[in-house]
């Protein structure tokens, strides 16, 4: 049954990652998606698009997932991941193993992501170094985890929705927390990185659908964040009230943008018309600033540049001389 109603739901990934909602529904992550790269970007993984092509996982997603799962306490975890106990596949007793592994999968019977006894020894040792840090070892304490909360907006009518990693309880006394892990949390990079994979974004809609959902504001959004080797170093990082204030403008921009897209897709548009890629019309390269540098700084008098022109062509010039 569809959601058609505002709420805060216990939702399994696969179905908050799908068509949940009687309408279109956006997370942050299809958001970010569209402003930072294109709309044809994120419609083509869509669950809304027929012809969608599915997101393929891949070992680091997975045991992404698995630490993220085994970190937040998850109380299906052995219901989700399946922990190979052998190090090769490729001799007995690991050569049986799979084989067996491989028929409960065909039968349907299991269905849980398989885990490499190695990565799993390393997500352990991920959530033993949280519990070893003075900033987040009381990070997941006093709350729930993965709670999906779904509001529509009042402006475009569509359904948000969005997945705290934690929700205090009670909400006023707590802060939403959101768990990354990362090759690096130095400082410098781990600010570049949370703004390029639009961390900011969803945190603004975390806090904005957890007040327009339960009426209560948290303290404020957390990132408990960690690296995957060891010694598996964990901090807390918060974003300032400017940053979310930032992350909220470009959900909306965001929101607006796909309200177009979607007008036109109902118009039947052609797709690429109605979920265009990174520009519309042609357009000359962007200069680099490197290049830009040389242009300026390089003598032209001295015939490495070849025959010039100050005359500018048009896109029916290329089409004519191709």
């Amino acid at each position: 049954m569809k959601i058609d109603r505002q709420g805060r739901y216990n939702l399994t990934m696969a179905e908050y990652h799908g068509d949940c909602c009687g309408g279109p529904s956006l997370s942050a992550s299809r958001l970010h998606t569209l402003i930072a790269e294109c709309p044809a970007k994120m419609w083509e993984t869509s669950p809304l698009n027929p012809n969608r092509v599915e997101d393929k996982s891949t070992k680091a997603l997975d045991v992404g997932k698995a630490a993220h799962a085994l970190v937040l306490g998850e109380p299906l975890f052995y219901e989700h991941f399946v922990i190979c106990p052998h190090d090769s596949l490729s001799a007995n007793p690991g050569k049986q193993w799979k084989e067996r592994w491989k028929a409960e999968v065909a039968s349907g019977r299991e269905k849980g992501t398989l885990i490499w006894k190695k990565d799993f020894g390393d997500i352990t040792e991920m959530a033993a170094a949280q519990r070893r840090s003075p900033q987040v070892a009381g990070a997941f304490q006093r709350g729930v985890p993965e709670q999906s909360l779904i509001a529509k907006d009042p402006e475009t009518g569509f359904w948000m929705k969005s997945r705290p990693d934690w929700m205090p309880e009670p909400i006023p006394q707590g802060f939403l927390i959101d768990y990354k892990t990362s090759r690096s949390i130095m400082p410098r990079k781990i600010a570049s990185d949370a703004f390029a994979y639009g961390f900011h974004l969803q945190a603004a809609m975390q806090y904005d659908l957890t007040v327009m959902v339960t009426g209560e504001k948290p303290v404020g959004i957390a990132h408990v964040v960690q690296e995957k080797k060891a010694p598996y170093l964990a901090e807390l990082k918060m974003f300032s009230p400017e940053h979310l204030e930032f992350g909220r403008r470009e959900y909306r921009r965001a929101l607006r943008i796909f309200a177009r897209c979607w007008e036109a897709h109902l118009a039947r548009k052609p797709e690429r018309v109605a979920w265009p890629g990174y520009t519309v019309d042609a357009q000359y390269f962007e200069t680099p600033r490197w290049v830009a540098t040389m242009m300026e700084n390089e003598d032209v008098s001295d015939g490495r540049t070849g025959q010039g022109t100050d005359d500018r062509y048009n896109y029916a010039d290329y089409i004519t001389a191709g």
